[in-house]
């Protein structure tokens, strides 16, 4: 039996995993701090399932729940590498510009002193 957790985001409108229903979830081993997909079903309580993992729900904002919940591990998937997008570039406040201006002026005087 093994300790895993699942980071939920419920600000974002993430939810708990159904209960016996095959699931796709992102496991956390708290040892290890190693990250993996999983396919897993959810079970209803450890008294049916006493060999199950335990699996603790962690909330960004909350904290790790104190109740674990019974975890059929089915199969760990290898991550995939994600596409990465690149943030559209802002346009810049005016302090910024005030900013970049003044710096260009004082290392246009440094040069000119040179």
């Amino acid at each position: 039996m093994g300790d895993y957790e699942c980071v939920l985001d419920y600000t974002r409108g993430e939810k708990k995993h159904p209960v016996d229903q095959e699931v796709t979830i992102r496991l956390r081993n708290p040892d290890t701090m190693e990250t993996n997909r999983a396919k897993a079903i959810i079970r209803p309580s450890f008294e049916k399932y006493p060999d199950a993992d335990r699996l603790y729900y962690v909330s960004a904002t909350g904290g790790r729940e104190k109740g674990a919940v019974p975890i059929e591990i089915l199969e760990v998937m290898p991550d995939e590498a994600e596409e990465v997008q690149a943030l559209p570039k802002q346009k810049l406040t005016l302090g910024q510009r005030k900013g970049r201006m003044l710096a260009d002026m004082i290392k246009e005087r440094e040069e000119k002193k040179k």
